[in-house]
């Protein structure tokens, strides 16, 4: 029997800030704490997992009981108990539910454990009789009500406490979207945008070309990269909320690639195959055992509002790796460097320690690769970049 409980969200949960939004693809919206993070898996576009903390909260639509064959006829404690019994894989007892009332809406609190912890399923009825859920793990109350009273169907999503809705960006298809180390197609490519994830635009420029880029956090979306900064443009992304808002952002220098060519020999005068070139114009290194060196020094730039330059001493030691060539690629080891544009490959090259490198590396032979390893450093409290020589030479 349904507990029949006065209900109603707390003044303290007004004052919670929840400047993020997200917009599934159905229309159902909701907001979550500015360090909140985003995760809906493509198998399952109806549910998003949101984190913040040490805290979990997962968010589903409306199209996900419709699955049980609920209806916007069905009461809050016939859905609670499907989702409880089938999602929650627990046994729902009709005595824990709480009748409540979010926002001036029909809602449900259900309070269960699950494995040893705390969790919290609130139901919420929109006004065209659906409902979405929130489904939360070790949660404080007031953000849980206030996310709740965010929550609602339509496609636009509820301003927050603090005002006009933030700018998040979105792709649904995966390896596609390029992310760059600055805004521009002339700016190296280190990694794809992940999909069905909303990420938060920490500012915007304008190239060259006058194309619109997006600056983001690229720690969250590709933290395995050494790439100093991450770039989309802003025409190959969704975009939610007010991204007119973004504030600007300073597009990183630059860095020029100088390709140290190697001294002539009696063997490079007159051959033809040092010099030839695969169909799309781009030399193409032969296969077999080759080694990596490193210049002894190196240049570092630190790009914040504390903008300095600085020499390094480099001590890496060489490597030796097997070479390899596709037509659109150079694998050297492990390591996939894509051909980005003719004659410039570009990837991640990981050394025996372990740290990663992006190679950003030329053809200067069929048996030489010159270019530079850049890595991302912290110098007096300062995120900055660091350039290296590199050398890939035909044992």
């Amino acid at each position: 029997m349904l507990v029949a409980v006065a209900v109603v969200v707390p003044a303290a949960a007004q004052t919670v800030d929840l400047p993020e939004s997200f917009i599934f693809a159905g229309g159902t919206s909701f907001s979550y704490p500015e360090d909140g993070t985003v995760e809906v898996d493509e198998d399952f576009p109806d549910f998003a997992q949101v984190e913040f903390g040490n805290m979990v909260v997962y968010v589903a639509e409306f199209s996900i009981f419709e699955q049980a064959n609920l209806t916007a006829d069905s009461s809050l404690e016939d859905a609670a108990a499907w989702y409880i019994d089938a999602l929650a894989e627990s046994k729902f007892d009709p005595d824990m539910a709480e009748q409540t009332e979010v926002a001036g809406r029909e809602a449900l609190l259900y309070p269960y454990e699950y494995e040893g912890y705390d969790w919290a399923l609130m139901l919420v009825r929109f006004e065209d009789g659906t409902f979405g859920a929130l489904d939360a793990g070790n949660m404080d109350e007031d953000i849980l009500l206030a996310m709740a009273a965010s929550l609602q169907v339509g496609g636009e999503v509820a301003e927050s406490n603090t005002g006009a809705i933030s700018c998040t960006v979105r792709t649904d298809t995966a390896n596609t979207i390029q992310l760059r180390v600055g805004p521009g197609e002339n700016r190296t490519v280190f990694a794809f945008l992940p999909a069905n994830t909303a990420f938060t635009p920490l500012g915007q420029t304008e190239a060259d070309d006058g194309s619109l880029w997006f600056q983001l956090d690229r720690e969250t979306v590709a933290p395995q990269s050494a790439a100093s900064e991450a770039w989309v443009a802003v025409d190959d992304v969704e975009t939610t909320g007010d991204c007119a808002a973004v504030r600007d952002a300073s597009a990183p220098p630059i860095v020029p690639i100088t390709a140290v060519q190697p001294a002539a020999s009696s063997n490079d005068s007159g051959s033809t195959d040092n010099g030839s070139a695969n169909t799309q114009g781009s030399i193409a290194p032969a296969s077999g055992t080759w080694t990596i060196t490193y210049g002894s020094t190196g240049k570092g730039s630190c790009l914040d509002d504390a903008s300095f330059t600085y020499n390094i001493n480099v001590d890496w030691s060489p490597a030796v790796v097997p070479v390899s060539y596709n037509g659109s690629s150079v694998t050297l080891g492990n390591s996939r460097l894509n051909e980005i544009q003719p004659g410039v490959f570009s990837g991640i090259y990981t050394l025996p320690n372990g740290n990663s490198l992006q190679f950003l590396l030329r053809p200067v032979s069929t048996t030489h690769l010159s270019g530079e390893a850049i890595v991302t450093g912290v110098v007096e409290g300062h995120t900055c970049s660091n350039s290296v020589q590199v050398n890939v030479t035909k044992n």
